[in-house]
């Protein structure tokens, strides 16, 4: 194919672009190119470079064969796309909200039984604890193996689309078994089931848009997927009274409902998301380790059945690999500072302002309309920023600013959520309220900023070929670290009547210490980790760092610690439903 028919093909250089990917050979790119579904086999002849790719416009200019810059930083390569620039942008996008609409349904079914909270209790005789365990630790520890040995095996057959649509299938299954349950222990499982559903969907899902999306776009792409989380908080209400308003007032035809919902998205995905190229990441990674290599090779031509061993060595080398980078587990650690703060005011802020102001009985839904709108735009505005300073600046100044923005909004989260906490004493209540919402939208909108933008900078951080799995290990001891809060707290007034001054009290010291202290700490954490980060991303060989034995000792008792109290407090959980 000649210079004129690829210009024809494409449309003209203005519309078209050919983005490569860095250290890529290349007959494997144009192999690569060819086999893809619904792209045409080209020469690499010049074209108009991609708006912000790693290659240089004079060398499409001049007729050579394009030179990446040298950039002082690391940063990814796209992936390998031969499209006009409308039509790829287009197909992303749309991509991307699937995923995104796929990862909000996965939330839904919590916020129905949170909903209909008084008729799912009266419908299948459940017992105040009883309910409670429903929607706790019985549900979430799944979630730990789940998730790991879901994104292991994606990574390991190359498969996180079907693997996605299929999780997505076996959820709604679960939530139609939910609208099915007739006592509380049909309920329980189907819960669980739920749990192991959800588990590879963040991990399945942020891998993926990190391979759809070109580069810095990953950043805004992450944060479009994150809205899900905070957009049930804004239309769980508005959902419920949709199903009542079309004729389904009963909480299990709503639950049967949303998960027909959930498996023609699940059909969609497997339609019309294909899988994508693995791009490059963040930090060089030249091979795990001799051993690993062979082992993959040989994988490949014996195929799954007895690889058990060599799953292991894999596994455990990958692990060795992101015990050695200075920056990720402080950003692991400060995450889940970030999210245990978050745990708090979500299980106990609605329910303590409703204590606080009895004669406003839409005060909960205007706290979930706050909390789902305000955050959804924090969320977007972090991954937009964060875009535009890794897009056109090239020094670390400016790419460490979202871990900036991130510390210094929740020292303002921490003053702002303080005010929230009491904005009731000596006032009127209407300036109460008002400065109620003020702050909550302050301190919301400030502290949200960084979701998108931590996922996006870790899965950076991680080897290409196994970035899934590495997530769902970094998620995995964000969730034991984060999900004990709420718990302690719950048990702690076991024995305290809910609608007696002093829960709401000791409810009120615990909202005005815990989550300020935590966005405190959780900022320090960020501020520290950019400059490990720094470290990592200008290392042009991290695998090659030796190996300290007394730092893998530390990680794995840290591990095991809070593996123990998570058992420790499902045991409790057990007990005491």
């Amino acid at each position: 194919m000649n210079a004129d028919n690829v210009r024809r093909f494409t449309g003209g250089p203005k519309r078209s672009f050919e983005v490569r990917r860095r250290n890529e050979p290349e007959d494997d790119f144009e192999q690569q190119s060819s086999t893809r579904i619904g792209y045409q086999p080209f020469q690499r002849t010049p074209v108009a470079d991609y708006p912000h790719s790693i290659t240089s416009n004079a060398s499409a200019d001049s007729g050579s064969t394009p030179t990446p810059s040298t950039p002082s930083l690391r940063t990814f390569a796209p992936p390998a796309y031969f499209l006009p620039k409308k039509r790829w942008y287009f197909i992303t996008t749309l991509r991307i909200l699937l995923l995104s609409l796929t990862y909000f349904l996965a939330q839904v079914d919590k916020f129905l039984i949170s909903y209909y909270s008084k008729p799912i209790t009266a419908s299948l005789h459940l017992a105040p604890s009883q309910y409670a365990q429903i929607l706790s630790y019985w549900t979430g520890v799944v979630y730990i193996p789940a998730s790991i040995l879901i994104a292991w095996f994606a990574d390991y057959q190359t498969c996180r689309v079907k693997l996605l649509a299929f999780l997505a299938g076996f959820w709604s299954l679960c939530v139609v078994c939910q609208g099915l349950a007739q006592n509380h222990r049909h309920m329980l499982l189907a819960r669980m089931g739920m749990g192991i559903g959800q588990a590879g969907s963040e991990a399945l899902s942020v891998s993926l848009i990190s391979d759809l999306a070109a580069w810095p776009e990953v950043f805004l792409g992450e944060s479009v997927l994150y809205v899900a989380i905070y957009l049930g908080d804004a239309v769980a209400g508005r959902i419920a009274l949709a199903f009542e308003t079309t004729g389904i007032p009963k909480w299990d035809s709503a639950m049967k409902c949303t998960g027909m919902i959930g498996i023609v998205l699940a059909s969609l995905i497997m339609a019309g998301v294909a899988e994508p190229v693995r791009q490059t990441g963040l930090v060089e990674v030249l091979e795990m380790s001799e051993e690993a290599k062979d082992l993959k090779r040989e994988r490949k031509s014996r195929g799954f059945k007895g690889s058990c061993k060599r799953i292991w060595i894999e596994m455990s080398s990958i692990c060795r690999y992101m015990i050695k980078l200075q920056s990720l587990w402080i950003l692991v650690l400060s995450s889940a500072i970030r999210h245990s703060a978050a745990n708090v005011v979500g299980y106990y802020m609605p329910g303590y302002i409703n204590n606080i102001y009895p004669s406003q009985p839409s005060l909960r839904e205007t706290y979930g309309l706050i909390l789902g709108a305000t955050s959804s735009l924090s969320v977007l505005l972090g991954g937009l920023i964060a875009c535009l300073l890794w897009r056109y600046t090239k020094t670390w100044k400016y790419h460490s600013l979202p871990l900036w923005i991130a510390a210094v909004g929740g020292l303002i989260c921490s003053v702002c959520l303080i005010c929230a906490v009491f904005s009731h004493t000596s006032r009127s209540e209407p300036t109460a309220l008002r400065v109620l919402y003020s702050t909550l939208t302050f301190a919301i909108f400030a502290s949200e900023t960084w979701l998108g933008c931590l996922s996006t900078i870790i899965t950076g951080l991680l080897p290409p070929d196994y970035k899934t799995f590495g997530f769902a290990v970094c998620g995995a001891m964000q969730w034991m670290i984060y999900s004990p809060a709420p718990e302690i707290i719950r048990f702690s007034l076991t024995n305290v009547d809910p609608e007696s001054p002093r829960y709401t009290r000791i409810i009120q010291v615990c909202l005005g210490t815990i989550p300020p202290v935590c966005y405190f700490w959780a900022g320090v954490g960020f501020i520290f980790a950019g400059w490990g980060l720094r470290r990592d991303l200008e290392d042009r060989d991290t695998s090659s760092r030796k190996s300290d034995t007394r730092r893998q000792l530390y990680f794995v008792g840290v591990f095991i610690f809070f593996a123990t109290v998570v058992l420790v407090l499902v045991v409790l959980d057990v007990r005491l439903g």
